[in-house]
């Protein structure tokens, strides 16, 4: 059986402005003014966000450009996760 989540990356990905946040990241990389225009909110929201998904280990900055944001190792981790659970 596989490690459960744990609850702080639960409560990162209840909020539905994250998981949004989380799915546009997915496709490529993205900077917060990108991300705000394309999810209709402020940049200083999408950035607090950011940093809430950051510190739960499902995003980081890009290698290349720091002011760019993509999903981490610890989204794939648990996007598994909700895919076991939806298909077990």
């Amino acid at each position: 059986m596989s490690e459960p989540v744990p609850a702080d990356v639960l409560r990162a990905v209840a909020n539905p402005l994250r998981l949004a946040l989380l799915v546009a990241l997915e496709d490529h990389e993205q900077a917060p003014s990108e991300l705000a225009v394309a999810l209709n909110a402020a940049e200083p929201t999408i950035a607090h966000h950011l940093a809430i998904l950051h510190d739960a280990g499902l995003v980081a900055a890009a290698a290349d450009d720091p002011s760019r944001w993509r999903t981490a190792e610890g989204w794939a981790a648990i996007s598994a996760a909700l895919e076991r659970l939806q298909n077990p």
